[in-house]
């Protein structure tokens, strides 16, 4: 179907899209709180306890969160649109107002959690990090679950792991912290004890005692310690990856690394870039102000959460308390200065408040959604989670509402596995991105959602998917048009992905 009105494109595409961000600004909603300077812990389905990990679904607009306080996670439907929402299913608990480990009981089953941080979704499926129980547990069809305290379907960390604890070291055991996937649904786990990332390769396919395929921060598989090299780690938090470049929250070396082709990369390859510190072996104490106060764009003190947008901004949660903001994360040089900060009102400052536009002390996570321009933060000393949204438009252009609607050819094209897709808004519409193969079967749906006028991204993983040809399809239904012009825009574009 042709568009019912002329679209003449703008000439965006050598733009590069990034999120615009500014220094200190509101947050746009609160999860957890009924309002911005409440921080009370709470057990309900409308409160949270100390919340740790994040996961976004931007396929089927689910936010997952961690509670840590409550031994549970909370799944939210997206887009947040009020404060202090109701959760709308509970995992680890029977019910929204119990939160105590293991229900109380002692015993470690298919469905509960004791303590859990990381947590990480990929194609529906989700990965709890069950720290205290020494295992990391897989729920299939995430979206779907409509029973509060469903039991997982598997389980990685020990033999015992999905009726027990699990191993808790060697090459299949660990106590998990953070937990985050790469562009082609390769585990990683955060081994806090033995500070180390430990990757699996295609994870749901794995029995409960699988070995780990690669690591990272040790040599081995055996070596534990700590250190403050190019291939080491100190109790590191989270990771990120934006393309196949892999971001790490060094906590105890407050320092963000950067490692090229993680994936491919050998059992404790080398960092090849590193944020926060001046090289790879000397790093910020924690104690020395002067050397905070005179680098302070550049620290990157405490990293506790590190998200990446599909315009290649890295963000990076601090327990300064702050997120910092790094454009172009994985060209720059080593030791760069933020570009933003959210939390502070710049990269010099470092107060604590609990407020709308900054944090009480300590965070966790953070995750950012493509499809709705929006940050989550677990802001675990205000018991609750913060939303930041974002405006998305081109560097080199302004910011001024498009003019016209417009899909955008893909780039790459072709394309392996993933590819992203540029359109742009003129009014509120509602607006659907979907991607069908050549039978016009729909393959999937990037984007199904109200979106006010401006500049987007969105991203195509095709890594299940064979090679041939596809056709993503924008349409656009806008609220109110001017008279004379149409309500809905449709355009489509033809995708090639090579494998």
């Amino acid at each position: 179907m042709k568009p019912l009105f002329p679209v003449v494109l703008l000439c965006i595409l050598s733009l590069q899209l990034n999120a615009q961000w500014t220094n200190g600004q509101n947050a746009s909603y609160v999860i957890g709180q009924a309002n911005f300077t409440a921080n009370a812990a709470a057990t309900t389905a409308a409160g949270l306890n100390k919340p740790w990990g994040l996961a976004v679904d931007d396929a089927n607009q689910k936010l997952y969160v961690v509670d840590w306080g409550n031994h549970r996670v909370l799944r939210y439907a997206l887009p947040i649109t009020q404060n202090h929402p109701a959760a709308e299913l509970v995992l680890g608990q029977a019910d929204f107002t119990h939160g105590s480990g293991n229900r109380g009981a002692g015993g470690v089953t298919a469905n509960t959690l004791n303590y859990p941080k990381g947590i990480a979704v990929y194609h529906d499926t989700l990965w709890v990090a069950d720290y205290s129980s020494e295992r990391v547990l897989r729920f299939d069809n995430a979206h779907a679950i409509t029973t509060n305290g469903a039991g997982a379907n598997a389980a990685l960390g020990g033999a015992s792991a999905l009726t027990g604890y699990g191993a808790g070291t060697g090459q299949s055991g660990f106590y998990p912290g953070g937990l985050f996937v790469d562009n082609n649904g390769n585990l990683y786990v955060i081994d806090v004890n033995a500070h180390r990332i430990l990757r699996f390769n295609n994870p749901s396919a794995k029995a409960s005692n699988a070995n780990a395929d690669g690591v990272l921060g040790q040599p081995d598989y055996t070596t534990t310690s700590p250190g403050t090299t190019a291939s080491k780690l100190n109790n590191p938090y989270d990771g990120a990856f934006i393309g196949t470049t892999l971001f790490v929250a060094d906590y105890g070396n407050h320092r963000v690394l950067k490692f090229n082709n993680a994936a491919a990369a050998a059992n404790g390859a080398a960092a090849d870039g590193v944020f926060g510190a001046a090289d790879f072996t000397s790093a910020w104490s924690g104690t020395d102000v002067t050397w905070l106060i005179n680098n302070a764009a550049k620290a990157t003190g405490y990293p506790v959460g590190v998200a990446a947008t599909g315009n290649g901004e890295l963000l990076v949660g601090q327990n300064l308390p702050r997120i910092s903001i790094f454009e172009n994360a994985v060209s720059i040089a080593n030791f760069s200065p933020a570009d933003n900060v959210l939390g502070q009102p710049d990269l010099n400052t470092l107060n604590k408040a609990t407020a709308q536009n900054s944090f009480p002390g300590d965070m966790r996570d953070v995750v950012y959604s493509n499809s709705l321009n929006q940050l989550f933060v677990a802001d675990f000393d205000g018991n609750r989670v913060l939303v930041f949204s974002s405006s998305v438009t081109g560097i080199g252009a302004t910011a001024e509402t498009p003019k016209q609607f417009g899909l955008s050819q893909n780039y790459p094209n072709p394309f392996n596995p993933s590819t992203v897709i540029k359109y742009q808004i003129v009014k509120n519409s509602m607006v659907t991105l979907r991607v069908f193969d050549l039978l016009g079967r729909e393959v999937t749906t990037l984007v199904n959602g109200m979106k006010p006028a401006g500049a987007y991204t969105a991203t195509f993983n095709a890594v299940n998917l064979p090679s041939g040809a596809y056709f993503c399809r924008l349409t656009a239904n806008a609220v109110q048009m001017e008279k004379g012009q149409a309500s809905t825009f449709i355009e489509t574009k033809r995708l090639l992905l090579l494998k």
